[in-house]
């Protein structure tokens, strides 16, 4: 909850507060307001948020951070580089249902999708399908293919982790749209 409302500001309170039940109840009332999840009940938010965050902060999930102190290794500080990219594409991947959200399209089975497996191995699954999902088309009617997975993998901050196959068959699904993606080096 609170790396939501410090990104989107969906609701205002302060961290403590979150453990007071009533406190509580209003900001999963406030998130799912803010983000147009009436379709999912308390549970299922509750259960997607506690998912997203040990997705997203493993390094965190069921530690006390004041009685962990940061040791890495070698190679921890040779894949933070790449560990921290995959985790923006993570959030980038979850921004796109919310925003999609906001436009009156929920793309439930790629939240799922996300919440099982993460936005960056959920990206890979579909971009190895055999044909793109309905998904692309939808945002294509709505034109904003620039919300696809296909137009994030392309972008050149994220080049390092996706390989040169699976930016070209990015590009040219987005192209058959009509949609001309900037691939950069």
């Amino acid at each position: 909850m609170i790396y939501f409302r410090n990104k989107d500001r969906f609701s205002s309170f302060r961290n403590d507060e979150l453990r007071d039940y009533l406190v509580f109840k209003r900001v999963i009332f406030d998130f799912r307001k803010a983000y147009q999840l009436h379709d999912f009940d308390l549970k299922q938010i509750d259960q997607y948020l506690w998912q997203f965050g040990k997705d997203v902060f493993p390094k965190q999930y069921g530690k006390n951070e004041q009685n962990v102190a940061p040791i890495m290794t070698e190679i921890d500080k040779e894949t933070a580089p790449m560990d921290d990219l995959i985790k923006k594409f993570n959030s980038d991947m979850e921004s796109i249902y919310y925003t999609a959200a906001k436009l009156g399209y929920t793309p439930t089975y790629f939240l799922q999708m996300i919440q099982s497996m993460g936005g960056y191995k959920a990206a890979k699954q579909l971009i190895h399908a055999k044909t793109p999902q309905s998904g692309l088309t939808k945002l294509w009617e709505l034109r904003r293919l620039d919300l696809s997975v296909e137009a994030h993998v392309v972008k050149p901050e994220y080049h390092s982790i996706f390989t040169d196959e699976e930016r070209r068959i990015c590009a040219e699904r987005l192209e058959s749209f009509g949609y001309k993606p900037s691939m950069g080096a």
